[in-house]
């Protein structure tokens, strides 16, 4: 087995896209990462690594990424792959901090990164992977709308908002920044491809939510985020169900992700109908 590594994604695309398309939907982030990065303006934010996994007649067996947002993302790497990756990586990105994997395959990995970087890994969270089933359609005061370019700039503030609440902070990049516009650059290619949403309540948006770039028949929503004054009204649950029928309508397969200590989100989507599919586990590689 080898492993290859480069920075193009649109080298790495050629390369891996037609293994990931097998399951679109286990493969979701590593997709849209990929198409992010070939069609939003990056801000200041450092290129990835892409690492691509070949058995012995040279074809893909495995994919997995680095991004100085998510660090070391495994998605649905097999856990027989999880030494070699973590030794290609290493190469790489020595200095990773964090990772994200299927549970069986992100500990093999956090072993042998203890073994080659002298670091004790400890689990932090969880990660539950969802598709959608039979949807039921939740109800709000107020209504959904699609976001306009006017709104950018809230959007850009509550998806700023969102990552400091629900994501893991960055890697530490030396002399790389982490500047905003890469924010508002996403948001705004979101807005004008139509992916980006609000609902509004009395004249006032008062929930977000976006969703991915569809790849292979599949889209995943995200991010989701009321802001604290908003919460509990079920504004979240009902933009999330509307989106979710207006996606259905186009898309065969609709997916999320939510954090697995969060009883509340996780109750909130599978009364919505989505079933979950698998779970993911993240590391502190210190």
């Amino acid at each position: 087995m080898t492993v290859r590594v480069t920075r193009d994604a649109e080298e790495f695309k050629t390369t891996v896209f037609a293994f990931l398309q097998r399951d679109p939907v286990l493969h979701s982030v590593l997709l849209a990462t990929v198409q992010d990065r070939l069609s939003v303006a990056q801000g200041d934010e450092p290129d990835p690594y892409f690492f691509s996994l070949h058995g012995a007649t040279d074809d893909v067996i495995g994919a997995c990424l680095w991004t100085a947002r998510k660090g070391i993302y495994l998605g649905g790497l097999a856990p027989h792959l999880a030494v070699e990756a973590a030794d290609a990586v290493a190469t790489s990105r020595p200095d990773s901090v964090l990772l994200e994997g299927m549970a069986d395959t992100a500990r093999i990995f956090a072993k042998r990164w203890a073994e080659l970087r002298g670091v004790t890994p400890r689990e932090v969270d969880g990660i539950c992977l969802y598709r959608l089933g039979e949807l039921v359609p939740q109800n709000a005061q107020g209504s959904a709308r699609p976001a306009f370019e006017a709104d950018a700039g809230l959007c850009a503030e509550w998806v700023d908002a969102y990552r400091l609440e629900a994501e893991p902070a960055p890697e530490p990049i030396p002399g790389a920044g982490r500047g905003e516009h890469d924010v508002e650059a996403w948001t705004l290619a979101r807005i004008a491809a139509g992916q980006m949403w609000l609902w509004q309540y009395d004249g006032q948006p008062v929930s977000m939510l976006g969703h991915q770039i569809p790849v292979f028949g599949t889209t995943r929503i995200g991010p989701i985020y009321t802001p604290p004054a908003h919460r509990n009204h079920g504004y979240a649950s009902a933009l999330t169900a509307h989106v979710s029928a207006v996606l259905r309508e186009e898309f065969p397969e609709v997916c999320l992700r939510t954090d697995l200590s969060n009883p509340t989100s996780n109750k909130i989507y599978r009364a919505i109908g989505y079933t979950p599919i698998t779970t993911f586990t993240r590391y502190a590689l210190t």
